[in-house]
Parts: C-alpha cells; sequence; structure tokens
C-alpha cells in the first residue's frame, strides 16, 4: 500500500497494516521466548535430576534461574508493547471501519465497495490483534503468569538440594 499524505485513507490503511507487522512480530517474541523459558525449566530439572550437588550443578542452575528471569522480563515488555500497539490499531481499525461502512451504504455493484485490498488489511489486524495460544483478553495475563511460574520453578530447582 502507497503512502500518500497523512490524513488520506489510504495512509491509514498503511498505518494499520504497519500496525498488524508489529503485532505479528510481538506476538512472536512472546511466543518463542515463553518456548525458551519452558525449554530452560525443563534442562534445569534435567541436570537436577542427573546430578548430585556439586558447583557445577550451581552454577548452571543459577544460569537457568537467571535466564528465566530475563525471558520473564523480555515477556513482559513485548506484552506491553502489544497491547500499546493493538489500542493503537484498535483505534484506527473503528474508524476505518466506521469510514468504509459509511460510505458503503447502499452500495450494491462492486466498484462502489471498499478495495480488496483495505478490507484484507482490516481482517489482517483483526487476526494480528490475538495473541496466539492464548486469545482475547486473558491472554497477556496467562502468558505473564506462565513465565512467572517458570521463574519460580527454577528458583525452585536452585534451592531444592541445598
Amino acid at each position: 500500500m502507497r503512502n500518500s499524505n497523512p490524513g488520506s485513507r489510504t495512509w491509514f490503511f498503511a498505518a494499520l497494516d504497519r500496525n498488524a507487522k508489529y503485532l505479528r512480530l510481538f506476538a512472536l517474541v512472546i511466543v518463542g521466548a515463553t518456548l525458551v523459558n519452558f525449554l530452560l525449566v525443563i534442562y534445569g530439572a534435567v541436570q537436577r535430576g542427573t546430578r548430585s550437588s556439586s558447583y557445577y550443578l550451581s552454577e548452571t542452575l543459577t544460569t537457568v534461574l537467571v535466564s528465566s528471569a530475563f525471558l520473564t522480563v523480555v515477556v513482559i515488555i513485548a506484552l506491553v508493547l502489544f497491547e500499546i500497539m493493538r489500542k493503537r490499531g484498535d483505534a484506527l481499525f473503528q474508524e476505518l471501519s466506521n469510514d468504509l461502512q459509511d460510505g458503503k451504504e447502499g452500495a450494491g455493484p462492486l466498484e462502489e465497495r471498499a478495495p480488496l485490498e483495505f478490507r484484507i488489511t482490516l481482517r489482517s489486524f483483526a487476526a494480528a490483534a490475538d495473541l496466539p495460544l492464548f486469545p482475547g483478553r486473558m491472554g497477556a495475563a496467562l502468558y505473564t503468569g506462565l513465565n512467572m511460574v517458570f521463574v519460580v520453578i527454577c528458583l525452585q530447582l536452585v534451592l531444592w538440594g541445598d
């Protein structure tokens, strides 16, 4: 979509399209970091189960704990950015939908309907506005809680043998 002058319908659709791309990027970071965090917990549990207490084990589990905490912070930051972009996109989406709806009243022939590219952009944003695996209003809270649980499990692995 070409950017024309700011304030035109095309410019707003380009902004909504960019917004949808950012939402997909943040969702990928959220899911990816959560998956790596889960794998760290598994790795820590395997290390705890296969090794007796030693300096190496303590260092490994401490590294797993710090990494898990870092990934949790990354997920929380990505979730905040995701929500900011989603809310901004929702405002654009509503205004553009209303604008298209007003222009569509009584439109019959295909030529009078909104261009296909615009309708695809609206649907693309609507699809990108939900988090993968946990869509809906509670998705961000579930991702945050899940990652916090991973940190607590890692902390427990570090303290378990001491």
